[in-house]
């Protein structure tokens, strides 16, 4: 793109310098009749490509050095991004790892208390959904009072898993 710009500039200068020979061709239009005004054209020409030339080789120096600031920020950009890739992944083993964690210790919990429901047999008791929401209010209150869950559960007869269920729901 730079460098389109820098092309299309100097096409610009070079037919200005072309405009402004003609300009000066039809002033001096008697002297170019003359022999020495022709080498003073032929002169002012060669000095006008001259300087032509030393312009375009300042642009082409400066577009390089700008080529090579974009180059260096492309690498630093990838260089970040492949940094931010690992610590995304050791993030991501991580929580995995927690989440196994987790899940083992709720498996645990789980087979504790299917061992308990497995020696005490409980009848289906439809009443306990009626008072469900009263459950939930029960345990959010006695949370607030600073019981731990442990207790709560203990007192109001539910597992530990629906307690921090509940109070993990109700406190979002």
């Amino acid at each position: 793109m730079e460098l389109v710009l820098v092309n299309s500039i100097l096409i610009i200068v070079g037919l200005l310098f072309i405009v402004i020979s003609f300009f000066f061709k039809t002033k001096d239009n008697k002297d170019i009749q003359d022999g020495e005004s022709n080498k003073k054209i032929e002169y002012n020409n060669e000095n006008s490509l001259d300087e032509i030339n030393e312009l375009s080789q300042v642009v082409m120096g400066e577009i390089d050095s700008k080529h090579k600031e974009v180059l260096h920020i492309y690498e630093m950009i990838d260089k970040k991004e492949s940094d931010l890739k690992a610590i995304y992944e050791d993030v991501k083993d991580e929580n995995k790892e927690v989440r196994e964690e987790t899940s083992g210790e709720i498996i645990e919990e789980r087979n504790i208390n299917s061992d308990k429901d497995d020696k005490e047999v409980k009848e289906f008791d439809s009443s306990k959904f009626d008072d469900y929401d009263n459950h939930n209010n029960k345990i959010i209150q006695k949370y607030n009072e600073g019981m731990e869950l442990e207790n709560i559960a203990k007192e109001l007869g539910l597992g530990i898993g629906e307690v921090q269920l509940v109070i993990g729901l109700y406190s979002k």
